[in-house]
């Protein structure tokens, strides 16, 4: 994957590709995504394993269905797949992926 890119759509069927999002990451596998709430409000989060050499994990949240992205949190751990993202509630989000590790 050479770039996370994200389109809206209210109803699933109809897409706004003229308000395309282009992230400037990059991924070894597909790219998790996350919608949900938090105080009050829609938050999206998109994780994935990055492409440098140990295939790190990333992450990123939106506040304003993706329009902005907050700064890209880089874990110490590293995958050889892509994550999942699952259980958002009050603002938690959980990550879980394949390990980097002989023991994956």
């Amino acid at each position: 994957m050479v770039a996370s890119i994200l389109l809206k759509s209210r109803d699933g069927f109809t897409w706004d590709t003229g308000r395309k999002i282009t992230l400037a990451e990059t991924a070894i596998d597909s790219p998790a995504v996350r919608v949900g709430f938090s105080d009050n409000h829609t938050v999206v989060y998109l994780a994935w394993t990055g492409t440098d050499f140990f295939h790190h994990l990333n992450l990123m949240r939106s506040d304003n269905l993706g329009a902005g992205w907050g700064a890209k949190l880089t874990l110490a751990d590293t995958s050889v797949a892509g994550p999942s993202l699952g259980g958002l509630t009050n603002g938690r989000v959980v990550l879980s992926w394949a390990g980097a590790d002989a023991n994956h």
